[in-house]
């Protein structure tokens, strides 16, 4: 099992996500926020495989928890930013979110 936590801002699409990775038989979707502090906290509490990151996220950005763990957590942290997938590649073609 891979064990994940979601970091997104954006209610509609915490929601979204949820649901699809939830529906992944070899992802454990431990938990999901919405903000810097809770991700910080999460993350340290359950050492995740997986972190999906949205970068801005409530009272702070991603990178700057990252930043914060490097002294205290492991190395091996796969990462995949939202928000720039978002912008850069799926909605320039047209994908929508209900869609994928």
């Amino acid at each position: 099992m891979i064990n994940t936590i979601i970091a997104e801002d954006e209610p509609a699409f915490n929601e979204w996500l949820s649901r699809k990775i939830g529906n992944i038989t070899r992802i454990n979707l431990l938990a999901c926020t919405d903000n810097s502090e809770d991700l910080f906290a999460l993350l340290l509490q359950h050492k995740p495989d997986l972190a999906i990151l949205d970068i801005k996220l409530a009272g702070g950005d991603a990178l700057s928890v990252l930043q914060r763990l490097q002294k205290t957590m492991y190395k091996f942290l796969i990462l995949c930013w939202l928000q720039a997938f978002w912008n850069i590649l799926a909605k320039p073609f047209g994908i929508l979110m209900n869609t994928c």
